[in-house]
């Protein structure tokens, strides 16, 4: 299996290698001649590849393969039926996007949206111009990430429409840039992914604990590890159409803000009204991430005999 993977710097990204890194270690032993597994990643930033590569440099001798994305860009060709020497070679490869601006990174303001949109749009358009060049067609082309905004239903199912607010404005052109692509698509929508390491929890480390006092909204969030774990599992069976990942848990709002900022031992908790957050996504708009309320249901997933590990906020927080 090729996999081309954009964006595995990031949090879900380097959990991912870690999951194939431990799935090469699997096929050695019990395959010992076998070297089914191809691993190519992209980035823009080659300061973030040297440090994949000194991260897993036990997977950079099997044959894992660094690529700039500029460099690819600049020497796509214009589009021909067939290409013998192909810049990237698509032909029955996984691609798997996770590139993109973090949500979690700046304020977010209209201006921002649209660089978290082009940022995602970018890798996209560069799948379908390589295709044109003939450079193949990938068996799957895989976007995720954690702006998934559904509708405000009790139960969201598996493939239910986004919501109707900015952020989920975003989330329906970058969905349909997907569908649109000439080849099999999966769209894996992702929750608020925990880790001890994970932005957003670090994040509110540093500011003074809130104590969300009608917090009873139910936020969707899984562990990292869970959410690489869906992802390769979903590319393993060559799942299409948009799923969920979300664990048989449902966390509060209240519970998930409270874990993940940890102890403050100095401080008392601030309480805090959901009104307050509504008033705050007025400057900032990942406020509303906070005030959705539903319990998602990963239905595909688990149908198939998919199995969360992490079911409980601390857990979830202590993955990596």
């Amino acid at each position: 299996m090729h996999y081309i993977i954009a964006g595995a710097s990031g949090l879900v990204g380097q959990a991912l290698l870690r999951e194939l890194q431990q799935h090469s270690q699997d096929s050695s032993d019990h395959h010992p001649d076998a070297a089914d597994l191809k691993i190519t990643l992209l980035s823009r930033s080659e300061a973030k590849l040297n440090k994949l590569k000194s991260r897993f440099a036990d997977l950079t001798a099997q044959g894992f393969t660094y690529r700039q994305l500029q460099e690819i860009i600049k020497k796509t060709p214009a589009p021909a039926p067939d290409n013998p020497h192909p810049v990237l070679d698509l032909n029955g490869a996984v691609f798997i996007n996770l590139a993109g601006e973090s949500i979690a990174k700046k304020r977010l303001g209209n201006a921002r949206l649209q660089e978290l949109l082009s940022s995602r749009l970018a890798v996209i358009n560069l799948c379908q111009e390589l295709i044109k060049a003939g450079c193949g067609t990938p068996a799957l082309f895989v976007q995720a990430g954690s702006l998934s905004i559904l509708r405000d239903d009790d139960i969201e199912q598996d493939g239910s429409e986004t919501a109707g607010h900015a952020i989920a404005g975003i989330l329906k052109q970058l969905e349909a840039a997907v569908r649109e692509l000439p080849c099999p698509a999966l769209i894996l929508r992702l929750p608020i992914v925990l880790s001890e390491n994970a932005l957003f929890c670090r994040l509110l480390r540093t500011l003074p604990p809130i104590a969300l006092l009608d917090g009873s909204n139910y936020l969707p969030a899984a562990s990292v590890r869970d959410c690489a774990r869906a992802l390769l599992f979903s590319a393993e069976h060559h799942l299409t159409g948009a799923i969920n990942v979300s664990p048989p848990s449902y966390f509060t709002a209240r519970a998930l803000l409270k874990a993940a900022a940890g102890e403050h031992r100095l401080l008392p908790p601030m309480p805090v009204l959901r009104l307050m957050l509504r008033l705050a996504a007025l400057f900032d708009l990942r406020a509303l991430l906070l005030l959705e309320n539903k319990k998602v249901r990963a239905q595909r997933l688990t149908g198939l005999g998919f199995k969360f590990e992490h079911l409980t906020l601390e857990a979830c927080l202590s993955s990596h």
